[in-house]
């Protein structure tokens, strides 16, 4: 007599379980990453035209974001999100916002990004570098 191999049917239907539940996972997840993406190719964008942002106003900033957003076709929150910062000729965008994304009935996703340029230290970009500066100094 030969023994049974393979998973049993309540094995087979465990298995699809949690691999639906985890395609369900991504498929909430995985926008919020890709629009990151393009917040973080904003950022970078800044310098990479050659602009120096210390001399930029805080509006001609937004401006260029804001372009960088309709060009590309981006709707995200995040572009609400922009905070502008300037000491002197120091300046630092912040985008730190979240992303809530319904997973089923009331259970949703959360996911928190912080990114940050900032404009004497722009190979760095899109990493939480600072978190407070004297404005005294």
């Amino acid at each position: 007599m030969k023994s049974q191999k393979g998973f049993s049917m309540p094995g087979w239907i465990l298995i699809i379980g949690f691999a639906g539940f985890l395609m369900m996972f991504v498929i909430a997840a995985a926008p919020p990453y890709i629009d990151n993406i393009y917040v973080q190719d904003a950022l970078k964008s800044l310098v990479k035209d050659g602009q120096n942002l210390g001399q930029m106003e805080k509006n001609e900033i937004k401006r260029a974001l804001s372009s960088y957003f309709t060009i590309n076709r981006i709707n995200s929150d995040a572009e609400k999100s922009f905070e502008i910062k300037k000491y002197g000729n120091r300046v630092i965008v912040n985008a730190n916002y979240e992303v809530r994304s319904n997973l089923m009935a009331n259970i949703d996703v959360v996911v928190k990004f912080e990114n940050q340029l900032d404009s004497n230290n722009p190979q760095a970009c899109c990493e939480r570098l600072v978190t407070k500066i004297d404005e005294n100094k």
